[in-house]
């Protein structure tokens, strides 16, 4: 019989607003940042839960929180987003393209 269910611990991580900025230190809100950047991937809805939770006889106890639009964190502040690592983001998706292509031309050789 299955125990009852929990709400991943993640359901607290994703509702923090108001934190140190992992980039530069700084204390206040916090913006979402997604992981990894929308244009190097197609967002679609996602499950999240901690590692830790995922193994052992209880993993399937504990139900994830969900995102319609990806994974995202709230872990850096809005200037860092938009100006330090936004400003990186088409380059990440440029890359991300080329592997996408070369992996697709290796694998329909198959």
């Amino acid at each position: 019989m299955v125990g009852k269910i929990q709400i991943s611990e993640r359901v607290r991580h994703a509702q923090i607003e108001n934190g140190y900025c992992l980039i530069c230190g700084g204390y206040g809100k916090l913006s979402y940042d997604h992981v990894p950047p929308k244009g190097a991937i197609t967002i679609t809805k996602v499950e999240q839960r901690h590692i830790f939770e995922m193994i052992g006889t209880k993993a399937h106890t504990i139900k994830g929180v969900k995102s319609q639009n990806g994974s995202k964190f709230r872990t850096i502040c809005e200037k860092c987003n938009s100006i330090i690592l936004g400003s990186n983001d088409s380059e990440v998706a440029r890359v991300n393209m080329e592997i996408t292509k070369k992996n697709k031309s290796i694998l329909s050789g198959f």
